[in-house]
């Protein structure tokens, strides 16, 4: 089980932007908002429709 897969969207999203939670937690939480909008390749960030962000 990933570490954030139950936190919410907008949790995500403050964990990521509070500069007092350590870095490497913020760094998953961004890594998991950036899951969640997409699916990464090792060309980028697509959506799941194929689109590139």
């Amino acid at each position: 089980m990933r570490a954030f897969e139950s936190v919410s969207d907008v949790e995500l999203k403050l964990i990521a932007n509070n500069l007092d939670v350590d870095y490497d937690c913020r760094i998953e939480a961004a890594k998991e908002i950036y899951r969640r909008a997409g699916e990464a390749d090792g060309k980028g960030l697509h959506k799941p429709d194929g689109r590139y962000i």
